[in-house]
């Protein structure tokens, strides 16, 4: 019996939908500890600002130039567009 419920997410968001994507295409992790043991230690915010280093970091994981990010400000829009780009791979 679960007795708990995630609450404050739109589950039918684009967003939503490009970071389960990115996840489970072993592109994207989710925040864990560092043993690895338990990973429900923080969120995945896709209104966060997104920062240089994690645009490179994540598009050298896929290979592509992490130039074409430039304009994008929240970690949405960036999991989005690298979504896009690696489904058309």
């Amino acid at each position: 019996m679960h007795n708990w419920k995630v609450t404050g997410v739109d589950t039918h968001s684009s967003e939503h939908k490009a970071v389960v994507d990115l996840v489970n295409k072993g592109i994207l992790e989710i925040p864990k500890t560092e043993d690895g043991k338990y990973t429900n230690i923080a969120s995945i915010n896709t209104k966060d600002a997104i920062t240089k280093e994690e645009i490179v970091a994540l598009s050298q994981k896929v290979n592509i130039n992490p130039n074409q990010f430039n304009h994008v400000k929240t970690k949405g829009e960036f999991y989005k567009k690298l979504n896009k780009i690696i489904e058309k791979m």
